[in-house]
């Protein structure tokens, strides 16, 4: 998710933000689904791109994929947060 907006940040256990994930993936210092995986999440954020762009699923899974891969959470194991 393309983060602009402030409240659109994760949060620390503190409430502060941190700035690497978004609200959807990071609450209070953790992960909303940290057993998710990469592939998981491409299917998950496909279905997404999909119905909200209204462009095939298989184009969508590919945008979701080019993205997804470059995120900071997806570089590294998801303890390393």
């Amino acid at each position: 998710m393309p983060v602009n907006n402030p409240a659109d940040f994760g949060t620390y256990e503190s409430g502060a933000k941190k700035l690497d994930y978004c609200r959807f993936c990071f609450v209070k210092g953790k992960f909303t689904e940290p057993g998710l995986t990469l592939d998981e999440m491409i299917e998950k954020v496909g279905k997404i791109v999909s119905e909200k762009r209204r462009v095939p699923v298989e184009e969508a899974l590919a945008t979701a994929r080019e993205m997804l891969t470059k995120l900071k959470r997806w570089q590294r194991p998801p303890d390393g947060v």
